[in-house]
């Protein structure tokens, strides 16, 4: 199969550190940036990037939740029709809003969020890229890894809340002893850990929003002109995007909004590790 070569457009593409106090462009601009510039095939899997925080906003709109939108492919206005039924939106997402919509009060804020990031990350194992399946596996793995040895460490329940899409769930949902470090697909297992030792929350954080940008940068370090590097580019804007903005509420000192929506992202962990 031919890979698209897109060498004027990643030529252009600005500098990215994650220390970065300002954006070179806004995710949304990049993305309208796009059009015309990919194929369809390499649109959808940028598209899928976008539709993580898309999961988000859905959530939080259903359970009536505030905290800090960011954009994702879709408007909130877009969602919004999408839950009315006056929008196509992606398969896994009406199917979630039928569910919920159907038996909302069956499970907690926690199982719902759970089983839409299930169905997010079944959706791209179904788009059969490698780049991507290979990005799922180290995200799924470390939101594993950091519930699981968060719950040991606490001595807490939450095993109903592994992630399972790929062969290592089932090593997440074992007895509880496994020592993660001996696992080739889990070697930032001893770097985790000590993220976990971090009391400041925004810290522990910025550190594991590194371990994603260490991480794309490794994966994507032999393609130079190919989707892939449109993909890295992505995900470290994203990456980025999140922190100026919350540097910008915490110059406006809305801290405890801040914390919020830190801990808010991933509401599941709220019910199986204790708050900050």
């Amino acid at each position: 199969m031919k890979t698209n070569q897109y060498f004027y457009l990643i030529a252009g593409l600005p500098d990215l550190a994650i220390t970065d106090t300002q954006l070179p462009v806004t995710t949304r601009d990049f993305l309208t940036g796009l059009d015309g510039k990919l194929s369809p095939v390499d649109l959808d899997l940028v598209r899928w990037l976008y539709y993580a925080r898309d999961n988000r906003n859905l959530i939080d709109m259903l359970l009536h939740k505030k905290t800090i939108h960011y954009e994702g492919y879709y408007s909130l206005q877009e969602l919004e029709k999408g839950i009315k039924g006056s929008l196509s939106l992606p398969d896994y997402m009406t199917s979630f809003i039928e569910a919920f919509n159907e038996e909302k009060d069956r499970f907690t804020a926690a199982e719902w969020e759970s089983r839409l990031i299930e169905s997010y990350f079944a959706e791209g194992k179904r788009m059969r890229n490698a780049f991507l399946d290979q990005w799922i596996d180290f995200e799924v793995n470390l939101k594993n890894l950091l519930l699981v040895l968060g719950n040991r460490k606490r001595q807490l329940p939450g095993k109903a809340f592994i992630i399972e899409v790929n062969e290592m769930s089932s090593l997440f949902k074992g007895d509880g002893i496994a020592d993660f470090g001996t696992e080739p697909a889990l070697d930032f297992a001893g770097e985790a850990a000590k993220l976990l030792e971090k009391d400041n929350l925004m810290e522990r954080e910025r550190k594991i929003d590194l371990l994603r940008w260490k991480k794309v940068e490794e994966m994507t370090f032999f393609h130079y002109f190919t989707i892939e590097r449109i993909l890295c580019f992505v995900i470290q804007l994203m990456i980025v995007e999140r922190w100026v903005t919350l540097h910008k509420k915490h110059e406006m000192r809305d801290l405890p909004f801040i914390l919020q929506s830190l801990t808010g992202k991933q509401e599941l962990y709220n019910q199986t590790i204790e708050k900050p």
